[in-house]
């Protein structure tokens, strides 16, 4: 082969390579949500082109104060609920935990993998995050305005045999609107949520209430709601 075959061999096999580099191709399956760059314009090496997302698995971001250290782990339960889908619970885990906290804040960020196979979610829509930070089986609950605290304790009143009964009780997670409860009660007993703070103990009463509020066993969770 002369040296003239050799040279054209050469750049027939770069032009080869140059049309291969030329040619962009998508690490993975999803949606252009932005392009970086139009048709017709000039790009050099390595420059990003386009920003691709991967709808069938989101994360969510949420920072939490540096005390809560110690409650969140790996693959810790999670529930999302999206103000667009107000509806709807979503469930996700936790999938990092950053190693550091940010001195300006006092926080640290916690990624949460979810999954979003039927695409109802979209990339960057806002939701309330409850991360599960334990359970208690079979714990009594009550609605947490029934709870009066006096001097640093706790009580309730309940019905018994048409008195009002005031019952010093210790408090445990609390959900929502019901606090997790102990003390001399048990489930089914009347729970005075209206008044209570006017009532005095063996005060009689009436239940006017068709439907009274009862103490009830459930499965409360502490969790930690913060808005991303």
């Amino acid at each position: 082969m002369t040296y003239l075959q050799q040279s054209a061999t050469a750049a027939y096999e770069r032009a080869k390579l140059d049309v291969k580099d030329s040619q962009a191709s998508a690490p993975t399956a999803g949606f252009i949500a932005k392009k970086i760059v139009k048709q017709g314009h000039f790009t050099q090496g390595f420059q990003q082109l386009f920003h691709i997302v991967d709808q069938t698995q989101l994360q969510a971001v949420v920072y939490l104060p540096e005390h809560q250290l110690s409650n969140v782990r790996l693959k810790q339960q999670a529930f999302l609920k999206f103000y667009a889908l107000s509806e709807q619970t979503f469930q996700a885990s936790v999938r990092s935990i950053a190693p550091i906290i940010d001195r300006n804040s006092g926080t640290f960020k916690v990624i949460l993998s979810l999954s979003n196979d039927k695409l109802l979610l979209k990339p960057g829509m806002f939701a309330q995050i409850s991360l599960v930070f334990d359970t208690h089986d079979n714990a009594l609950t009550v609605p947490s305005d029934a709870i009066i605290k006096r001097d640093g304790h706790s009580y309730i009143f309940v019905v018994r045999d048409n008195k009002a009964q005031e019952i010093a009780i210790e408090t445990g997670f609390r959900q929502e609107t019901m606090t997790e409860i102990s003390g001399d009660i048990k489930s089914g007993d009347l729970i005075v949520v209206n008044g209570q703070r006017h009532l005095k103990n063996e005060a009689l009463v009436n239940v006017l209430n068709a439907n009274p509020s009862i103490a009830t066993e459930e499965k409360p969770s502490n969790t930690l709601a913060s808005a991303q």
